[in-house]
């Protein structure tokens, strides 16, 4: 009875331990607002993540020009169609000059800042902030790309001034990331990962605990531990990579997607870290478990 309930509490305990590494290593990274700015905020100086930036700027500003000109009668859009030429070059060459400065940075980090904690916000239950970062418009969660290039708009006043006075709509700058449904789910997931947090740091080291004090064999239940944990979390890193890969794939053709790859690949290394600590801490007790029992066998002999 005893080896049996052993060899569950053991199983129980290593699945404990796994989750809750993961499960804190979600809610320090990916739910903090603090930790998502000091993972993300260095991806400033990426080429990818500028080069991502600047395209979906560039390209939200001439869109909302291009649908506007849609709208004026034959003979005007006619006459604005070689100006829409000249604003999007004269966009990317300014979108290109914004993220390539110096003051980019701050851009990057202060948005980061502004959508991270109105997303969690909203993720927890709460209402979007009113700040603009983030809003929810028919059905659709938007967030302002505008925030990372803030000086676009006035560099295009300056430009051409006529010409966007009239044509820049009132929402211009902001880009849909999701429909609301959709983050209804995350919403769900998120409160459930709240409620159980607690219960897993709580119920793994008691799990150890128990797990070693009914044992038989200490040594043995000891080095199972190790194993087990070292094998929960080469499985959970494999299935954290596979799921970071098709995510990145999903993403690949949304706005602003290269920074959002770069963003999301940069936390998925900050919680493995974590979980390659206790890893390799798992591997050391299951190691010293196992010369211990060698030592003592070759002793008897």
């Amino acid at each position: 009875m005893r080896s049996t309930l052993t060899i569950v509490l053991t199983v129980l305990a290593c699945l404990a331990v796994v989750l809750a590494t993961i499960d804190l290593g979600v809610q320090q990274t990916l739910l903090n607002t603090d930790r998502w700015v000091a993972v993300v905020g260095p991806l400033a100086s990426d080429p990818s993540v500028q080069s991502s930036v600047a395209q979906a700027t560039a390209a939200v500003a001439v869109n909302a020009v291009d649908d506007r000109t849609r709208s004026l009668p034959g003979p005007l859009r006619n006459l604005a169609a070689p100006v829409e030429s000249a604003l999007s070059t004269f966009v990317d060459t300014q979108t290109q000059q914004i993220v390539a400065s110096p003051q980019f940075a701050q851009f990057w980090v202060a948005a980061n800042r502004a959508i991270h904690q109105g997303l969690v916000q909203f993720l927890r239950g709460g209402d979007l902030p009113t700040d603009g970062a983030v809003k929810v418009n028919d059905g659709q969660v938007e967030v302002n790309l505008l925030m990372l290039t803030p000086s676009l708009q006035q560099r295009m006043q300056q430009g051409v001034p006529a010409l966007i006075a009239s044509q820049l709509p009132a929402d211009f700058g902001y880009v849909s990331i999701g429909q609301v449904d959709t983050l209804a789910t995350l919403q769900r997931a998120v409160h459930g990962l709240d409620s159980i947090t607690l219960l897993l740091v709580v119920a793994a080291p008691v799990l150890v605990v128990v797990a070693l004090v009914v044992s038989p064999f200490r040594r043995n239940t000891t080095l199972w531990l190790g194993i087990g944990v070292a094998l929960g979390m080469l499985i959970a890193g494999a299935a954290l990579f596979l799921g970071e890969s098709a995510l990145a794939g999903s993403l690949a053709n949304q706005p602003i997607g290269g920074a959002v790859q770069a963003a999301l690949a940069a936390t998925l290394v900050s919680i493995g870290i974590g979980m390659l600590v206790v890893f390799v801490a798992a591997l050391a007790v299951a190691l010293v478990a196992g010369l211990t029992g060698r030592g003592r066998v070759t002793s008897a002999t």
